[in-house]
């Protein structure tokens, strides 16, 4: 069932003035279509302003991979937008 497999989860940040451009990319495993596409595939581009904004969306998209991944939902420090 392709609802059980993890989904494979890209991000790539570059420069669009005045700030960053993410694109993220899924790919989701597709199970018994039985000679259709094996695969799933999704883009997402999103435009980040500030600093936070990209850590905010790279901490939601990528966090889990870190062992003391943060909560989802738990991103404050990128939300109070103080940029150094």
């Amino acid at each position: 069932m392709a609802g059980s497999r993890k989904p494979h989860v890209e991000v790539h940040f570059g420069p669009l003035k005045p700030g960053l451009e993410s694109i993220t990319t899924t790919h989701s495993a597709r199970g018994g279509q039985g000679g259709g596409p094996s695969w799933d595939h999704a883009e997402e581009k999103q435009f980040h302003p500030t600093m936070a904004h990209a850590v905010k969306h790279l901490k939601s998209t990528m966090g889990h991979c870190f062992a003391n991944a943060p909560e989802k939902e738990d991103v404050s420090e990128a939300e109070s937008g103080e940029e150094e």
